[in-house]
């Protein structure tokens, strides 16, 4: 399974927006490749990078409502009718 970290050091081109999430975030705090963002020590994506920091996987995994969030025939850009669904309590969308 692939980590946060391998996906993201992996990416072309990285926009990190902050500084927090929700209402604490909405800007950019640092754009570039993965080498460029771990420079950065304002971005917590950047210090996750270069190991200044990590997140914390949570020791148990809420269970889900069996409810899901669907997505079908999107078709814009490069989507070729594509169908998602994610389950409902089981992320953080």
């Amino acid at each position: 399974m692939y980590t946060f970290i391998e996906i993201m050091g992996a990416a072309d081109y990285i926009v990190d927006f902050g500084p927090e999430a929700g209402k604490g975030g909405g800007e950019i705090v640092a754009a570039g490749t993965p080498d460029e963002i771990a420079a950065c020590e304002s971005s917590f994506t950047g210090r996750c990078l270069s190991g200044m920091d990590k997140i914390n996987i949570p020791t148990k995994r809420r269970t889900g409502n069996g409810k899901s969030i669907s997505i079908f025939n999107a078709h814009k850009h490069n989507l070729k009718t594509l169908i998602w669904t994610c389950p409902w309590e089981c992320s953080s969308l």
